[in-house]
Formats: C-alpha cells, sequence, structure tokens
C-alpha cells in the first residue's frame, strides 16, 4: 500500500496511465453516463444554492440507492457545526435519561413520583450515584443494569465523536468570494482566483500548509451545435503553478486564458449565456496536525467578476504583515477589450533558454506564458550569468501579471523618501522611479513608464533585513528545536510577487478573520501547549466549574441533603462545593446530594454531570492527540555551504532525525527556491532537484546535495552579494514514514540570503566503527574552508 505521502503527489494515479486528453477532443471531455435535459430559462447551477450548499450540483436525489440513508448518521453527526452539535448531543443524553425514567416509574413502578425515578435515571446514566435514590424492586435493579451497561457505551461513543469532530483534518482556507478576469499581457486574459491560509495565529511558523496543491475544475454544459444535444463536460485548468512547497499568508491562483483553454474566446456577452461552474480545490498537509487536508470552493457565473482585478489585503510594517480578510475579495475596475478574446492567439511553447546575444525584450509575449515555464536563469557562461546580474529590465521585459500581493503603499512605506546605497553585500535600495514602474507592470499597464532608466528589479533595501526569528522553547511533546525557526516565507509561487525590499516577518496580524475562534481553534491552541500550561489549564477549569456550581447550589441550600457531622464541620458554601466536586467527577460518596424534591438542584446536578462528561472526554482527547500525534523532530543544518565534490560545483545542506529511539523510514526531501525571474521580473518558486532526494532511513545525518550546472538556479550566484542582491530564499521539506506510530511525519525550515556561505564545506559528524556508530552534533554544524577555491565555469 503506498504512503499517503506518495499518494498526495501522484493524485492516486500513476503519470504512466494517464491519458492526454487533447488525443481524443472530441469525446475526453464528457461525463459518460449523465443526459442533460435542457428547460427553458431554467439555470443548471444556480448561484444561491450553490453558495447554500457548497455543491455544483446542490439539488440531488437518488432513486433505489443501495446505501440505506440512516448509515450516514456518523457523518450527518461529523459535518454538524459545534452549535448544532452540543444541543443535538444534549437532547440524546436527556432523551436516554429520560426514557430509562419512564421505565423505571411506568413499567417497574419503583418510586412514588416520575421525578424520583427521573432522578434515579440520570444518576444511574452519569455514573454519580449518590445512594440517595436507588432501584428496589427486582425490575429496577435489571433496568439499572441494562442503564449502566448504555451509559458506558453512549460515554465512549460520546469521546470518540468529540475526538473525531476535534481532530477531523479541516484547512482554514478563505476564498475570494468572487472570481475575476482581467487582462493578462497585451493579448491575452487570466481567471484568477485569490486564496488565504485564515488561520488566526500570529506566528508565522504555525498553521502552515505543506505541500499545498491547487486545482480549478470547470464544470460546463455544452453543445456541439445549435440542433445538438447538450452534454455535461469537465476539464481541468492549468494554472501557473498549482504546487507550492508552504503556504502562510495569501495567494493569487491564476489561469492563462489561451487557444489550449476551454474558455478561449469568452467574452462579456458570451459569459453571461453560459451554463458553467468553477471548483477551486486545495489539498495539503497541516503543519500541526501532521494530516491531509482538503477545501473547496464553488464559483457560479454570477461569482464572476469580468474586468475587475483584486486590490490589495496585506500591509506591512518593519516587523509584521497584517492580513485584512475583509479585503480578500475587494476588486477595482480593470476594463477588457473584446478584442483580447477575439484575436488569434500563438500556441504557447515551452520557454527557451536565453542564447548568450539575445536580449531579454527580444522574446515574444507569448514564450512565457506556458503554464509551467521553465525559469529564464539558466545561463551558458559566467560573462553572461554575471551581465544578467546587472542588466535593467525594460517595461516590456516583464510579465505584467497581477499580483494582489504588491500595491503602491507597500512600497511607499519604506521607499518615500531616496536613500542612500547600502554596501554590497547588503544590496542596493529601489530608487521611487523603479517602484512606479514596478507598479504599473505587476498592475498590468505595460506601456507605462517606457523610457525609465530604473535600476535592476531585484535591488532591495535593506531596512530590517537580519532579524532574525524568535527561539520558542518547546518540550519533548511540542515541536522540536528544529521546528522552531521554520518558515516564514509567504509562499511566493510562479504567480506571486514576494516585496523586495520587505524584511523577514516575524509576525503575521490577522485582521477580521472569517473563521471565528471555535473549539477546534482550542483544539490546535492546546496541541502547541507544554504540558505545565494544559495541566495549569485542567486545575483552572476544575476549579472554576466547582465555584460555579457551588454558588448554584447555594441557592437553594435547604435543597441539599448532607449528613449532620458534615454540616457541623463546614460552611453552607463549602457543603455546596462538596457536592460540586462529587457531582462533576462522577464520585457520589451518598452523604451529600440533591434532595430528591428539589427540582433545582437536580436539573443543576444533572446539567453538572453533563459538563463534567465533556470536560473529561475533551482533555481525554487533547491527552491522546498530544501523545499520538506523530512528528518528525529533523534537525537541519544552520547554513547552506556552496561547495566543489570532484570538480563540481554544488551546494549542500544536512538533515538529521534528532530522536533517541524511533527511525523515519522512506524519506523524501523537496528543496525549492525563492528568487526573481529575469523574463517575468516575478518573484517565484521553482522545485531544483537534488542528487539523492529519498532516503530508506535518517538515523544517521545526511547529506543533501544539488548539483550547480547550468540548468541550476544557483549557476549564476558568485558572491554573496548575488545572493543578497537577488534576496534568495530555499525552503526545505521533508516527508517521511514514523515507524512508531506508522504514519507521515514532516518537517520544513527555511534559508535566507544570508544563511549561504561560499567554498565551505561541511565538517564529518558520523564515525562508524565496528563496536557502533557514533554521531557527533557538535560538528553537526562546522563549516570547514575548501582547500582549493571553488571554481566557477567561464
Amino acid at each position: 500500500m503506498p504512503s499517503k505521502k506518495r499518494f498526495q503527489r501522484t493524485n492516486g494515479v500513476a503519470k504512466a496511465s494517464v491519458v492526454d486528453p487533447s488525443l481524443h477532443k472530441a469525446w475526453a471531455h464528457d461525463w459518460p453516463g449523465v443526459v442533460v435535459h435542457e428547460e427553458a430559462g431554467a439555470p443548471f447551477f444556480s448561484s444561491a444554492a450553490i453558495r447554500a450548499s457548497g455543491e455544483f450540483f446542490p439539488r440531488l436525489k437518488t432513486i433505489a440507492n443501495p446505501r440505506k440513508a440512516y448509515k450516514d448518521g456518523i457523518y450527518i453527526l461529523l459535518n454538524l457545526s459545534w452549535v448544532t452539535l452540543m444541543p443535538a448531543l444534549a437532547a440524546m443524553y436527556f432523551a436516554s435519561i429520560f426514557a430509562f425514567g419512564v421505565v423505571f416509574f411506568y413499567v417497574c413502578g419503583n418510586a412514588a413520583t416520575f421525578s424520583d425515578d427521573f432522578n434515579l435515571s440520570y444518576t444511574t446514566f452519569s455514573t454519580i450515584g449518590f445512594g440517595i435514590l436507588f432501584p428496589v424492586e427486582r425490575c429496577a435493579n435489571y433496568v439499572a443494569i441494562a442503564e449502566a451497561f448504555v451509559s458506558l457505551l453512549s460515554i465512549a461513543a460520546l469521546t470518540g465523536l468529540m475526538f473525531a469532530k476535534f481532530a477531523k483534518p479541516k484547512g482554514k482556507i478563505a476564498f475570494s468570494q468572487v472570481a475575476v478576469v482581467h487582462p493578462y499581457g497585451t493579448e491575452r486574459l487570466a481567471l484568477v482566483v485569490r486564496v488565504a491560509n485564515a488561520t488566526q495565529s500570529q506566528d508565522v511558523a504555525r498553521d502552515v500548509i505543506m505541500d499545498a496543491s491547487f486545482s480549478f475544475t470547470l464544470i460546463r454544459i455544452e453543445k456541439e451545435n445549435e440542433m445538438g444535444p447538450a452534454r455535461l463536460r469537465y476539464y481541468k485548468l492549468p494554472l501557473l503553478q498549482s504546487n507550492v512547497i508552504t503556504f502562510r499568508m495569501v495567494l493569487a491562483l491564476v489561469h492563462v486564458i489561451d487557444e489550449e483553454s476551454p474558455l478561449f474566446g469568452l467574452t462579456q456577452s458570451t459569459l453571461a449565456a453560459s451554463q458553467f461552474v468553477l471548483q477551486v480545490g486545495m489539498t495539503g498537509v497541516d503543519s500541526t496536525l501532521q494530516d491531509t487536508v482538503m477545501e473547496r470552493q464553488i464559483y457560479s457565473i454570477e461569482m464572476l467578476q469580468w474586468g475587475f482585478r483584486f486590490g490589495e489585503m496585506l500591509h506591512f510594517s518593519d516587523d509584521a504583515v497584517a492580513i485584512d480578510f475583509d479585503e480578500l475579495s475587494k476588486v477595482h475596475s480593470a476594463p477588457i477589450d473584446d478584442s483580447y478574446a477575439a484575436q488569434y492567439a500563438p500556441r504557447p511553447s515551452p520557454v527557451p533558454t536565453i542564447s548568450s546575444n539575445t536580449k531579454l525584450h527580444q522574446h515574444p509575449l507569448g514564450s512565457v506564458l506556458s503554464p509551467t515555464p521553465r525559469m529564464a536563469w539558466a545561463s551558458s557562461s559566467h560573462k553572461r550569468s554575471s551581465r544578467r546580474l546587472r542588466q535593467p529590465l525594460r517595461p516590456t521585459d516583464m510579465e505584467p501579471l497581477f499580483e494582489p500581493l504588491l500595491q503602491r503603499d507597500v512600497g511607499t512605506q519604506r521607499v518615500t523618501k531616496p536613500r542612500r546605497r547600502q554596501p554590497s553585500h547588503h544590496g542596493a535600495s529601489m530608487p521611487v522611479e523603479q517602484w512606479q514602474l514596478l507598479q504599473h507592470q505587476v498592475a498590468g499597464d505595460t506601456m507605462a513608464a517606457t523610457d525609465s532608466t530604473s535600476g535592476l528589479l531585484w535591488a532591495h533595501t535593506t531596512t530590517n533585513s537580519h532579524a532574525e526569528p524568535h527561539d520558542e522553547e518547546d518540550d519533548e511533546d511540542d515541536d522540536d528545536d528544529d521546528e522552531r525557526d521554520l518558515d516564514f516565507s509567504d509562499a511566493s509561487s510562479v504567480h506571486s510577487v514576494e516585496i523586495p525590499n520587505t524584511p523577514r516577518f516575524l509576525r503575521v496580524s490577522p485582521l477580521h478573520v472569517p473563521f471565528s475562534y471555535s473549539f477546534q481553534s482550542f483544539y490546535y491552541s492546546a496541541l502547541h501547549m507544554k504540558w505545565p500550561r494544559i495541566i495549569a489549564l485542567i486545575v483552572v477549569g476544575f476549579v472554576v466549574m466547582n465555584v460555579a456550581f457551588a454558588g448554584l447550589y447555594l441557592i437553594d441550600f435547604n435543597g441539599v441533603l448532607v449528613t449532620p457531622s458534615i454540616a457541623a464541620a463546614s460552611s453552607p458554601f463549602e457543603v455546596c462545593l462538596y457536592l460540586s466536586a462529587q457531582t462533576l467527577a462522577t464520585i457520589g460518596y451518598g452523604v451529600i446530594g440533591p434532595q430528591p424534591d428539589s427540582k433545582i438542584n437536580n436539573f443543576f446536578v444533572a446539567l453538572e454531570s453533563s459538563f463534567g462528561l465533556i470536560f473529561t472526554t475533551i482533555f481525554t482527547g487533547i491527552a491522546w492527540s498530544k501523545f499520538a500525534r506523530p512528528r518528525a523532530h529533523i534537525h537541519f543544518s544552520k547554513h547552506i555551504a556552496i561547495t566543489t565534490i570532484h570538480g563540481q560545483r554544488v551546494l549542500v545542506l544536512r538533515a538529521a532525525n534528532t530522536r533517541h529511539h524511533g527511525d523515519i523510514r522512506e524519506g523524501s526531501f523537496r528543496l525549492g527556491v525563492n528568487l526573481t525571474n529575469s523574463k517575468t521580473g516575478l518573484r517565484q518558486m521553482q522545485d531544483v532537484p537534488l542528487i539523492s532526494p529519498e532516503w530508506p532511513s535518517i538515523r544517521i545525518p545526511v547529506t543533501l546535495i544539488h548539483v550547480i550546472d547550468e540548468a541550476s538556479p544557483f549557476y549564476q550566484f558568485q558572491s554573496p552579494a548575488d545572493f543578497s542582491n537577488y534576496r534568495v530564499s530555499v525552503i526545505t521539506l521533508f516527508t517521511g514514514l514514523d515507524t512508531t506510530f506508522t504514519e507521515n511525519v514532516y518537517a520544513r525550515k527555511m534559508y535566507f540570503w544570508d544563511d549561504f556561505v561560499m567554498d565551505m564545506h561541511f565538517d564529518d559528524c558520523v564515525d562508524v566503527r565496528p563496536d557502533g556508530v557514533v554521531i557527533d552534533y557538535r560538528r553537526f554544524d562546522v563549516l570547514l574552508p575548501d582547500a582549493e577555491p571553488t571554481i566557477t565555469v567561464a
């Protein structure tokens, strides 16, 4: 059985088994077995119904379904909101008590009044047993045995249901309420949806979605001709980048409408007459639960805005970035001429490698519109590589792709006044004119400032650039040392722009988060807490609940039955406190309890007993989760080294499993680099190949090696200043199988431009001897100078 990580990366299908739909265009996109019945004026996809249900076919009726509807009860309960589920569970709890009370009174005739038998039923079901009320007759005793058995099963089922509800992976992903179509360059259109990680955490290293994959699926009613039958068809729309290693803030998902797109030729008038929905899906791994999360959003025709683009929602300060979720769906006008869709556009082709005598601006726009473009960083010589670092871009060189992460006021926060040029290893400041040019380009205005002679797009300001992420001490039950300073990126991708002069943000300030604080939010917070804090929280909760219910019992103190010796030695409040503690813990010594005729105290006892069950269930689930939650405990090296191995220039870093017991097998590493594409001028993430990305075991430290050849994005960097100028950042993701829990585990680390060292290599830290293996972590991060300097290919 393949591991979960492999299933995610292949979407459950081997590549060799997938048939190219373009080979069978006439029918490959049909939904076989579906007959479409047209009715005049009746829409197939209702926007109101889609918003209410989240399904593209919300009204679904089945005939002769072989599965009975009652068997889906567990799915119904798990998908209910907490506000709906808690009253439903309370109703089932008291309904069971009421049913056994009816049997006690009407079948067995146990007590003189129904209220006494009802009180006997709840003390039996909640396992309190004060001893004040008890079954007398044979029938009542057998009913009490049956109720005790049902109570045990119910408590076990309630515990399982509550834990499953808490632990159910659910990504807090916020999708824009609208999708937009706006110009992409001078010849094409783009369909864009904005998505954000809507966590309330302010820690940039928490609640990260790892290995996030996004998809666009178009479901449309079509006709081959006016007289032909209508057919239901679906299309997978390619995205500029459908997978990012980490997703923490905001992304714009972009589908370029070229001649290969099923939306090619779409105009505003034909859009209004179309019958289709767009399904946007996200699959990834929750960094807290270490489990797969899936989310999706359905967009109808009414939710698609023609000739608009998204506004800004990120606001930057010196040490934090504020995400305003009220602005997630904010759009502003981006007029579209219908000639965009009507004119013929050349078929996109893979981006060719630029020859040494070709200027960047000579490449046609169509050559950089491939949905999976190759990064234009390969170079054929050191001279040309160095020249590219100093060659300014013209406005037409940049891909005018709109990206909502970059707006004018972001840049002017630090660049309103010209700054003096910083030392070379810190990079250079960006002139105001260049920021204005960049704003025009990102907004799609390719004709603006055509005579600008601004400097490099990738020149940067050094404000706060060396702020280091904080180290948060965690014990063995929380995230390990290797996870303290992990991901501080915004998961920049092929379609995302990283602000060139921003520092490393230590804090995220989410504003107007669409998801309110919920039980699941508490569960996530508890998983990050240390045990002393959790125990303190339990103690505080226990004391508060006991004191609160003691005050309620004190309202009718005459309704509390207590033995004279206890009453003489304690105050009335203390007596009520004893009653509350025995009720909450379901002890019931029989010397303190509610009077049988005190309805208010019996009601409070029944209520407190149910709270006690919920209290115990919640913290049982949290304790189990913290014990059973798989964690990788992978320690990465502090630096990435550029060195030479057997005459070949390489990039190396280290990783090790720091656990003393237990192995992680089927380990797999991914390495992604964020830097500026010299063709498009956009900040992009690209996976780089490793010589050995997969390891059968990492009981001993492993060294990851990337060969820096002409196809490598690192080929053009000749000095630390080059890394700083490009603001290079690298994200490393590890996936493996924990042999203790037989579960997938994940670990990640972010490296920044000043984490790279040149012409140095790691010291040996593992000694293999006949009597065993010795790992010296004191030498794990030790770097030694190369015996001879790195030789760059000329």
